[in-house]
């Protein structure tokens, strides 16, 4: 199999954001953003006199420019909060967006930012999760920095308690972490006296098409280059920019283009969140565990951005992992710091949980003197067909099978590791399962909001379209993006197999365009690819095949 993507790389035949922008665009104007020192402070004034006096700048934006064109984004908690894409009257976080310049190019948008006076009064930052429990709320019409506090049964949880003789207590830190594709964020907006047009490197999903048409205020139009040079997650992040930079176009009614440099990416785009956890293990001396406690608290940063709290959610229904776990209680808490706000990055709340959950089950191993893999196969779920105490199906997989063949080479390498060890090395082997919910049902978020008025939702359906013309070459049209995967190479040799044609012939297209079809969900996000978009290329396949086509220009005409 050749990887069909990598030729256009190689050949400098990629068509990322700004390719496409540089060649089919004309007639923008850059923008530079003015972002705030402290993580937080009250602004007293902004004086933007001499940056507009510079030569080619055409305006500098503050709030009070865009306050008729912005609403509040929607959230995924039910709380008195309003989040901006740019600070009003006081920065929450450092970097938060203060101003924005409109110049003739980026050199002088950049020399801009320099000539923009902002006089701040620094207020004390809350910055820990500690912190934010025990002092005063940073945003004043709040009653606390704990934005969601829910506990959760499930099971007969005082009953499996009262089985126990062992129980063990696992305290985890994990710490803010990020990520750092190759290309940062892009932005380009204009708006057309309807509707806006909005052309980013964004990676879905499109429910951020939702966010953006309530904080503008006006219909809209997304759509995404085919090409994206790296992700992570990161880039679900980059709708406050979207609407910031589609409001600003508005504004001066002219075309607008971004792009974020390293530094601001660095500091002030988006990191995965930080979480404290507590694990309390309720077993027997056999080796049993009869319930879990847990208590995940996530600090979300200055607002809680949406999908967020989703980090805390998104494994709900997998929160025992493999193992077959009757009682559990569960506390989930969130809290607003002067840190920048949180999102999708990396495995989005999965490292969280098992890091403290595999601790925890190694904790309680050592308690009773147990092999850590012995108890793993203790408790692992015996049958294909499962239910978790908290709502999650396995279906069609064995857990056991896994672990049995884990074990196998856990044994291997223990009599490996034992004959290091005399040879005065320092070695171990560490053992963990997981079970990652790829294909993320985002209903998970109806966890943390009951209003009446808030729709179910769901991202386990996407759309796939498959197109033959007289010359049987293929066209197959997915909801997503390209950031290096190999979605194409993977669509054109499943295509080509069931169709009989060349992979060569297959013509992969990415519809990052809501002027096509799509779905709240659609996008290149928490493994979704496998288990969501390739079943409906299949299912558009078999329609095809199941048609009594043969291989006949006028017969192809019929059938399409």
């Amino acid at each position: 199999m050749i990887f069909k993507e990598g030729f256009r790389f190689v050949k400098g035949e990629g068509s990322y954001i700004d390719d496409v922008l540089t060649k089919e665009i004309k007639g923008y104007f850059s923008v530079s953003i003015v972002r705030s020192p402290y993580a937080h402070a009250k602004i007293i004034r902004i004086n933007k006199d001499d940056a507009e006096k510079l030569n080619g700048v055409v305006k500098v934006i503050t709030y009070n420019d865009l306050r008729n064109f912005l609403d509040p984004f929607p959230l995924s908690l039910d709380i008195n909060l309003e989040y901006y894409p740019i600070a009003r009257d006081k920065t929450m976080y450092y970097g938060e967006p203060v101003a924005v310049i409109v110049a003739k190019d980026d050199y002088i948008a950049e020399d801009a930012k320099e000539l923009v006076q902002v006089d701040y009064e620094p207020l004390d930052a809350v910055v820990s999760i500690s912190d934010a429990i025990s002092k005063p709320p940073i945003h004043p019409n709040l009653k606390s920095n704990i934005v969601l506090d829910k506990t959760f049964i499930y099971g007969k949880y005082m009953d499996e308690i009262k089985k126990a003789n062992i129980i063990v207590e696992e305290k985890i830190k994990f710490p803010r972490y990020t990520a750092s594709p190759l290309e940062t964020y892009e932005v380009y907006a204009k708006y057309n006296g309807e509707e806006y047009e909005i052309f980013s490197n964004f990676q879905g999903p499109f429910t951020i098409h939702y966010l953006l048409s309530k904080a503008l205020k006006s219909k809209l139009v997304i759509r995404g280059p085919r090409d994206i040079g790296g992700s992570f997650g990161i880039k679900s992040a980059i709708y406050p920019y979207m609407a910031l930079i589609a409001a600003s176009s508005r504004l001066v009614n002219r075309p607008l283009k971004w792009i974020e440099t390293r530094n601001e990416h660095l500091t002030s785009s988006s990191v995965g969140a930080e979480r404290e956890s507590i694990i309390r293990i309720y077993g027997d001396k056999e080796g049993k565990i009869h319930a879990i406690d847990m208590e995940l608290t996530d600090n979300l940063g200055a607002y809680p951005r949406p999908p967020e709290p989703g980090n805390l959610l998104r494994n709900h229904g997998n929160l025992t992992g493999p193992y077959d776990v009757q009682a559990l209680k569960l506390t989930y808490r969130a809290v607003l710091t002067n840190t920048v706000p949180t999102g999708l990055n990396r495995g989005y709340g999965g490292p969280h949980l098992y890091l403290a959950l595999e601790s925890a089950i190694d904790e309680f191993a050592r308690e009773i003197g147990m092999d850590p893999m012995e108890v793993r196969i203790k408790n692992v779920i015996k049958t294909t067909q499962y239910e978790t105490v908290t709502g999650g199906k396995y279906y069609g997989f064995s857990c056991y099978n896994v672990v049995k063949r884990m074990k196998e080479l856990y044994d291997k390498l223990k009599v490996e590791v034992n004959e290091e060890r005399k040879r005065g090395k320092r070695v171990a082997i560490g053992t963990s399962l997981v079970v990652e919910p790829s294909g993320t049902n985002i209903g998970y978020l109806d966890l943390a909001r009951e209003s009446k008025d808030y729709l179910p939702k769901s991202s386990a359906q996407d759309m796939v379209i498959v197109q033959i013309d007289p010359y049987s070459k293929v066209k197959v049209i997915v909801n997503g993006t390209n950031e290096g995967q190999g979605h194409e190479t993977v669509i054109s040799e499943i295509v080509s197999k069931r169709l009989g044609v060349n992979p060569e012939d297959v013509d992969v297209i990415y519809s990052v365009d809501t002027n096509r079809p799509w779905v709240i969900s659609s996008g290149s996000y928490s493994s979704r690819f496998t288990p969501i978009v390739l079943p409906a290329l299949n299912n558009a396949l078999d329609q095809l095949e199941n048609r009594d086509c043969s291989q006949t220009v006028i017969k192809f005409d019929k059938c399409l």
